[in-house]
């Protein structure tokens, strides 16, 4: 997420409604994933100490999987068979839902005052595309109203459901 909260930051003013919406969900991130970088990922990280990745093998591996990420995904393909144990493919589903409902209605109910950003957005758009890792970096533009409502979707999703799941959720399951 480090990626789409600084692009946010750059782009969006403290009173843009996008931010407005996605700021209160990036609180600590770019501190937090900074800390995990050196404890996970750097020279003496647990992947490099840990593993048979080296501390550029372990950036290379990043890169190829951030290379296949876009904010155009959703957890319908990733998910497993509706299983009895599946726990988090119905949870997933039930998340992506209900922020896509909650992002889409708080877009709609800002849009007069969000088309006066319509400059920031276009900015924020263009960031994401230059910077894309993806093997496919147009697919990064936001360029439609269900363009942004998807955005914010895949942002509050993992900020909040995926990244408590998968630090904690797990345990119990």
């Amino acid at each position: 997420m480090d990626q789409y909260a600084m692009a946010v930051f750059r782009n969006l003013s403290p009173k843009n409604p996008v931010r407005i919406l996605l700021e209160p969900h990036f609180e600590g991130l770019l501190n937090i994933d900074k800390l995990g970088d050196a404890l996970i990922l750097g020279g003496e990280g647990f992947l490099p100490a840990a593993s048979v990745l080296t501390k550029e093998g372990v950036r290379t591996s990043l890169r190829a999987e951030l290379s296949v990420l876009d904010h155009h995904w959703s957890p319908a393909a990733d998910l497993l068979p509706k299983l009895p144990a599946n726990h988090f493919g119905t949870a997933a589903s039930a998340m992506w839902t209900l922020l896509s409902q909650y992002a889409t209605h708080a877009l709609q109910r800002q849009s007069t005052e969000l088309s006066s950003y319509s400059g920031e957005i276009e900015d924020l758009s263009r960031e994401l595309v230059a910077r894309a890792v993806t093997t496919d970096p147009q697919r990064m533009a936001i360029g439609t109203p269900a363009d942004l409502a998807h955005f914010c979707t895949y942002v509050l999703y993992h900020c909040t459901f995926y990244h408590s799941w998968g630090n904690g959720k797990q345990y119990e399951d």
